[in-house]
């Protein structure tokens, strides 16, 4: 299976990141991908990274999430896919995942935030693990998988293949960037994808 990895630009909007959504699933399907991963809080984009506050309420991100479940559809690819949501009125850092016929299989919360992020999200209490075309997979995200490796553990230990681990990270310094952690060669290795 082949399993592509996002790393767009920051979208300047909700629209903006739906439309980068469907260009680089279309892009991720022409290349023989099956699962396409996007970075740590793409839609509507990282906190304090210029969209508007419109975006970011439970309207805006429900519709996103609808039009995403098109996005999949459309080019039956299956989507890992980080965004904010509300449940119960508070506002989560999540991924959902969607399979390629646009059905929406679950999500899985960021359940340890940095200390920065207490005031953006609300803490997920939950692990699970999904399956697309036989890969069984869990998730972590960005802080929780660097700092946290019993959210990792928690994934191999129940059965997980892989382990996604979208992440917020991005720059416009120039130098070497890391795109392979760890050995190819041992049971477990990270390759990068975030935002830049």
């Amino acid at each position: 299976m082949k399993i592509a990895l996002a790393s767009p630009p920051f979208p300047t909007s909700i629209n903006h990141g739906l439309e980068l959504l469907e260009a680089l699933s279309s892009d991720a399907v022409s290349q023989g991908a099956e699962i396409v991963c996007f970075p740590e809080s793409f839609l509507p984009g990282y906190p304090g990274m210029g969209y508007l506050g419109e975006d970011r309420k439970d309207e805006s991100l429900q519709k996103a999430l609808n039009e995403a479940r098109l996005i999949a559809e459309r080019n039956k690819i299956a989507l890992v896919l980080p965004m904010d949501s509300y449940i119960e009125d508070k506002i989560y850092n999540l991924v959902f995942v969607i399979d390629r016929n646009g059905n929406l299989l679950g999500f899985q919360t960021k359940n340890q935030l940095d200390p920065s992020e207490d005031n953006l999200w609300t803490a997920g209490e939950k692990r699970q693990l999904f399956e697309i075309n036989g890969l069984k997979f869990g998730i972590t995200i960005c802080h929780e998988g660097f700092r946290y490796p019993e959210s990792v553990r928690w994934c191999a230990c129940n059965g997980a293949h892989l382990v996604f681990h979208p992440h917020f990270s991005g720059s416009n310094e120039h130098g070497k960037v890391l795109k392979t952690f760890g050995s190819i060669k041992n049971p477990y290795y990270e390759n990068e994808m975030s935002n830049h």
